[in-house]
């Protein structure tokens, strides 16, 4: 009988779902209402932008399961518009951190560790007489590896 409530108990839990962190950072000063959209495999995972800039905004979420997804990154303004986008195929295994995340500003982010990067063009005016960027940056690295 115990055996029976533990397979019960599995199957309806369901298998592990990939970690997932979903972050931006701006050095401009961010539009009020702005959201940064991630949405894999049709799942949607809205970040919400306070409108200060140098902030991490961040959230942690879960990808729908392991494999191999469609992914679309946007930056979305308070009236649904979509200002920048950014598609790309990534990878979710068990055992690793996944992240999707993106800088707003005029100059490309360099460094280590930040996955592969997509710079997109931001639909004007996004900001006062400005040529910002989205730059989009996902990647993954197995759990308890410093980066």
């Amino acid at each position: 009988m115990t055996a029976l409530l533990l397979l019960a108990g599995c199957s309806l839990t369901g298998p592990e779902r990939p970690d997932l962190s979903i972050s931006l950072r701006s050095d401009v000063d961010l539009p009020p209402g702005s959201l940064f959209r991630v949405v894999i495999d049709g799942q949607s995972h809205d970040l919400e932008l306070g409108a200060q800039r140098d902030t991490r905004y961040t959230i942690d979420r879960h990808a729908p399961r392991t494999g191999e997804f469609a992914v679309a990154a946007s930056l979305v303004n308070a009236s649904q518009a979509t200002l920048a986008s950014a598609s790309f195929m990534q990878e979710y295994v068990t055992d690793a951190n996944h992240w999707v995340s993106a800088w707003v500003g005029e100059q490309r982010p360099i460094g280590h560790c930040f996955g592969t990067l997509v710079p997109v063009p931001i639909v004007p005016p996004f900001v006062e007489a400005r040529s910002d960027s989205l730059f989009v940056m996902y990647g993954r690295i197995p759990k308890d590896a410093v980066c």
